[in-house]
């Protein structure tokens, strides 16, 4: 039997979400999958990963009323304050993808031993991101956006209050 996660509403009481909880089979099969996605995604190239932000950014935009109301009900925010999360970690979103050019170009340092030194911004591997319950996007995007827009692979372990929001 699958064991669930019930999260109850803040406001009502009730249960507002149950979700199925993931076993260590469902856990190792995940962080395995990332390992494999980040093989490929290592060779991307910045433009391709922009892409793919900017493209999240278009998906929360079309669903940004559905999941102002999800942050409501799970955690307990107004509903205009969950509405300001998403707008928050869209802006934060647009400003990491303006940052990003830049911040991961290589750095060639020249010395005057005829020596070229380099700082080189390879991707590491999957960033494991355990998030907050208050923030439940807010937070989230300041480890997602940087560690895909250079290259890595991200897993997310949602609080279980605001689990429910994984989904976007």
């Amino acid at each position: 039997m699958t064991e669930t996660l019930a999260i109850t509403s803040p406001w009502t009481g009730e249960t507002a979400l149950s979700l199925p909880l993931d076993d260590d089979s469902a856990m190792d099969a995940k962080v395995r999958q990332a390992r494999a996605t980040m093989e490929g995604w290592r060779r991307t190239g910045l433009d391709e990963r922009i892409a793919l932000l900017e493209r999240f950014i278009e998906i929360v935009l079309q669903d940004q009323e559905e999941i102002a109301h999800a942050i409501s009900s799970q955690m307990g925010k107004p509903l205009q304050e969950g509405r300001n999360e998403v707008g928050g970690m869209v802006s934060r979103a647009r400003m990491m993808l303006e940052l990003a050019p830049e911040a991961l170009a290589d750095r060639v340092v020249q010395r005057g031993d005829g020596i070229a030194r380099a700082i080189l911004r390879p991707p590491l591997g999957v960033v494991l991101d355990i998030a907050a319950w208050n923030y439940p996007l807010l937070i989230v995007i300041n480890v997602v956006a940087p560690a895909v827009l250079a290259g890595n692979a991200v897993l997310i372990k949602h609080a279980s209050q605001t689990a429910g929001i994984g989904r976007w």
